[in-house]
């Protein structure tokens, strides 16, 4: 009932946030010894209806409590609910494809509350549930492509969301980038066959390469570089050993014609920067 107080004045922000914290700690204790006592096989109904209230909450005290962290505090714990409500819904691996798919409504939210405490946390929740499945043996390709999809389209709505966010350095979304970076390499080497690793990876860095030109970002051409690289490892270390002598010419082949390419168009375009630039100073 504190954040419903108008009078912040009165209420130091330390106090607010420590009682905060400690109803949710104390909260989550009972509930966890509650759930283990009596529903520690039918728990789903009890999360989902935390998750509703936590929202409804959060989005009542986006509009009327003077502490502008308060709501992102109760949408987390929220999410965190219904996560848990997925997980016994789906079971695994299900669960990882419409957790992480989940992390995308959590960026929109955070974006409509301009909470950047939001977007960190679910930086956190994602990366540990990224280790999880990792960790764990089962590999389904799906989620494979959503770890990774998600991971740059996160990276891209934060990019363009910096200034309602609050945002100001790159970290963020780079950490995002590097994660879709390898995630990508992994599903794709996972969902096609061995002799196909090499060509899935090439096409991978010119896409990334399309990209960087349709929206004018340099650090998708610097993804398309660094996936050559590895195609090209990949290429030297795996597959000279392992393919035929048909495939491993055809593969080199198409892997030096876009790698040329890539690096042609990129040395035109930097010395087209370099022309308008004296022209701009000779005028």
């Amino acid at each position: 009932m504190i954040t419903l107080f108008k009078h912040k004045a009165l209420i130091p922000d330390t106090i607010v946030f420590i009682i905060i914290i400690l109803n949710g700690l104390f909260f989550t204790l009972v509930l966890s010894m509650y759930m283990v006592s009596f529903y520690l096989n039918n728990y789903v109904g009890i999360f989902l209806s935390i998750f509703v209230i936590c929202i409804l909450f959060s989005v009542f005290l986006k509009k009327y409590s003077e502490w502008k962290y308060t709501p992102a505090f109760y949408s987390l714990y929220g999410f965190v609910a219904i996560s848990t409500a997925i997980y016994g819904l789906f079971g695994l691996p299900l669960a990882y494809l419409l957790l992480s798919i989940q992390s995308l409504l959590v960026v929109s939210m955070a974006i409509w509350f301009r909470s950047k405490i939001i977007v960190l946390m679910n930086f956190f929740l994602f990366v540990f549930l990224m280790i999880a499945y990792f960790s764990s043996p089962d590999s389904v390709n799906s989620i494979n492509f959503s770890f990774a999809l998600i991971s740059i389209i996160t990276a891209r709505i934060i990019n363009l969301q910096r200034s309602r966010l609050d945002i100001k350095t790159d970290l963020l979304r780079n950490v995002y980038l590097i994660i879709g970076f390898f995630a990508m390499l992994y599903a794709l080497y996972k969902a096609v066959p061995m002799q196909y690793v090499i060509l899935s990876w090439t096409i991978a860095a010119v896409a990334y390469f399309i990209v960087s030109i349709l929206i004018r970002n340099i650090k998708y051409r610097w993804m398309a570089i660094f996936t050559m690289v590895a195609a090209a490892i990949y290429l030297f270390i795996v597959d000279l050993a392992s393919v035929g002598i048909i495939y491993r010419i055809v593969a080199f082949m198409f892997l030096a014609v876009i790698s040329i390419t890539i690096s042609v168009y990129y040395t035109k375009h930097k010395k087209k920067n370099i022309n308008e630039a004296n022209e701009n100073e000779n005028s």
